[in-house]
């Protein structure tokens, strides 16, 4: 079981881009998917905001900017790149 660290103590970054990626995911709340009518792209709804599959979001990591790319969209799960690691997230 891990613990949190104390008020006004922040924890090292993560060394590794998996590491890095999940903790940049874990920031994002994801709302769900939007389908275009007559097209087949699938969008998805991140922090309110509507992405769609390419597109690069920036996640917070104590402070620091992380760049994911959205590399898939389907109505059940977002695929999350950072470099090469890759992170498949369900929702």
């Amino acid at each position: 079981i891990g613990t949190l660290p104390a008020p006004g103590v922040t924890q090292a970054l993560p060394d590794t881009d998996e590491g890095m990626l999940k903790l940049a995911v874990s920031t994002l709340k994801i709302g769900g998917t939007v389908t275009v009518a007559g097209t087949p792209q699938i969008n998805v709804s991140i922090n309110k905001q509507t992405y769609k599959e390419g597109d690069v979001i920036t996640a917070k990591v104590q402070g620091v900017s992380v760049y994911l790319r959205l590399r898939r969209i389907t109505t059940s799960s977002v695929t999350f790149v950072l470099n090469d690691a890759e992170l498949i997230q369900s929702f």
